[in-house]
């Protein structure tokens, strides 16, 4: 059966076998996944480093690396990948026209790790500081140029979004990935950009761009401070087929988790060997959140990710999906039930 939604044109099909949490009760014990390999991530990372996942059973984790929503939840409804990291947008939006049964297992982390960098030059200009508000801000920006992903991407519609949430307007600079955003602000195309923490503080690093944490500063979408950039997700068929290699990723990213609030200089190390050196604000945007509220996806993070989701679309458009459409919060409950809180989380 052909599938298409929004960019989505895939065939669904099965994928993978049976698994449990000992390598002696796996009957299929390697597992892909598919996404981009961003900071925010820091639990997959962390349990990949301490073998967290040949523990639970599974041999090997392959990793397609790739960015783009579309191809990504392509990758996930075909099969070629048991499990997905990616925002919730266009996997949520195949859900909502019939044409998909995806369900979110777990978030990366919590709340949104997105940085808005403004030039040092615009920002001097229009009188902005490190300290200014997001009412400030967003005056000063009305008619910037600003770097997002292009139109049908989760970043560009946050972004838009957001300008919208404050009445001001701006012209989106689009780029495919953080790198050529960059490039974009090194050489001036853009006035601003917003990217995640881990690509965007880099701005701060090497321009002396004035940085802004777009959850912390921007009061007009609350949301941002529970809504998560990334999470991990399943095909129905996968956790109705392969219950047993489900529950051993998801337990195999929770002790990641664990590890990682527990023991966060070793975390840091981890995070510096698979991305380099961290500037400072990039590590505490996301070990913070992680150590808020773990790995869980519940109703609170759907409410928050609905709405970000709908932001500024047309009513014919919009994205209608209930929790249980698009969550299974049974492995994490299970699991956290049976290996105890993490440290902090709520």
């Amino acid at each position: 059966m052909v599938l298409a939604a929004a960019a989505l044109s895939v065939v669904l099909t099965g994928c993978g076998s049976g698994s449990d949490s000992s390598s002696g009760d796996l009957e299929q014990s390697e597992i892909t996944v598919a996404g981009a390999k961003t900071l925010d991530k820091l639990a997959y990372f962390v349990a990949e480093d301490q073998g967290f996942f040949e523990d639970e059973g599974i041999t090997k984790v392959d990793w397609i690396d790739q960015e783009a929503g579309a191809a990504v939840t392509s990758l996930l409804v075909s099969g070629e990948a048991d499990i997905s990291s990616q925002s919730v947008n266009v996997p949520w939006q195949a859900v909502s026209t019939g044409n998909a049964d995806l369900k979110v297992i777990a978030s990366a982390t919590n709340g949104s790790d997105h940085y808005l960098a403004v030039q040092k030059e615009w920002a001097e200009s229009h009188d902005l500081t490190a300290d200014s508000t997001g009412e400030e801000i967003m005056a000063a920006l009305d008619g910037a140029k600003v770097g997002s992903t292009p139109a049908g991407g989760s970043l560009h519609q946050l972004v838009t979004g957001l300008f919208d949430a404050y009445g001001v307007t701006c012209t989106i600079v689009p780029a495919d990935g953080g790198a050529a955003m960059l490039a974009n602000f090194e050489k001036g195309r853009s006035d601003a950009m917003v990217h995640v923490a881990s690509t965007a503080t880099v701005a701060g690093e090497r321009y002396g761009a004035v940085m802004y944490r777009v959850a912390d500063t921007f009061d007009r979408l609350p949301q941002l401070t529970i809504a998560p950039t990334q999470v991990f997700l399943a095909s129905q068929q996968f956790l109705d087929q392969d219950p047993k290699l489900a529950t051993a990723f998801t337990r195999a990213l929770y002790r990641g988790a664990q590890y990682a609030v527990e023991n966060p200089d070793d975390a840091r190390r981890i995070a510096t060997d698979e991305f380099g050196e961290l500037p400072d604000l990039a590590w505490s945007a996301v070990y913070d959140g992680l150590k808020a509220n773990g790995t869980r996806f519940g109703e609170e993070q759907f409410d928050a990710s609905l709405d970000i989701v709908n932001l500024g679309l047309p009513a014919k458009e919009q994205v209608d999906v209930t929790f249980k459409d698009v969550v299974d919060d049974s492995l994490y409950d299970d699991v956290a039930k049976e290996l105890g809180p993490i440290e902090g989380a709520s």
